[in-house]
Parts: C-alpha cells; sequence; structure tokens
C-alpha cells in the first residue's frame, strides 16, 4: 500500500479537524457546565434566602397563634361563667 501525497494530506486534514472538533466541543461544554453550575446555585441561593422569609412568617404566625390561644383559654371561662349566670337569673 503506497499513500500519495494527497492521502497523507487528507488523513492529516481529518486527523487535525477531529482534534479541533473535540477540543472545541469540550471547551464548550466546560463553559455550559460552569454556566449551568453557577445558575444552579444562585437559583438555590435564591431559594434559601425564600425559605428563610418564610420560616420567620411562619414563627410570627405562630406567635399570634399561641397568643390568641392564651387569651381565649382566659376569656372562654369567663364568658362560660357569665352565661351561666345569665341562665340562673332567668
Amino acid at each position: 500500500m503506497e499513500f500519495g501525497l494527497r492521502d497523507l494530506l487528507y488523513i492529516i486534514g481529518i486527523v487535525v479537524s477531529t482534534l479541533i472538533t473535540f477540543f472545541g466541543t469540550r471547551h464548550g461544554l466546560k463553559e455550559y457546565i460552569r454556566d449551568k453550575h453557577d445558575g444552579l446555585k444562585d437559583q438555590i441561593h435564591e431559594l434559601k434566602i425564600k425559605l428563610q422569609e418564610h420560616k420567620a412568617k411562619d414563627d410570627l404566625q405562630q406567635q399570634v397563634i399561641d397568643q390568641i390561644g392564651k387569651q381565649m383559654d382566659e376569656l372562654i371561662p369567663k364568658l362560660i361563667s357569665q352565661l351561666e349566670d345569665k341562665k340562673a337569673r332567668k
């Protein structure tokens, strides 16, 4: 088998274009992965902030519910005693 100069140039061209495509694709994939990673990291950070805000709101709501519950615990017996007094007066 004899390879001529033309055949050798074709083979070299194919190898070079394959290498360029490989390294170009590799570099493109690295950039894509890096960009995706940064985007996901930003989204996670935003979600963590939102989670903290929701936890703070939940804590405040729970405090309000607890305060209302304490007030109800104090007021319901008084209300029941007043109703019993009104029934007894009739």
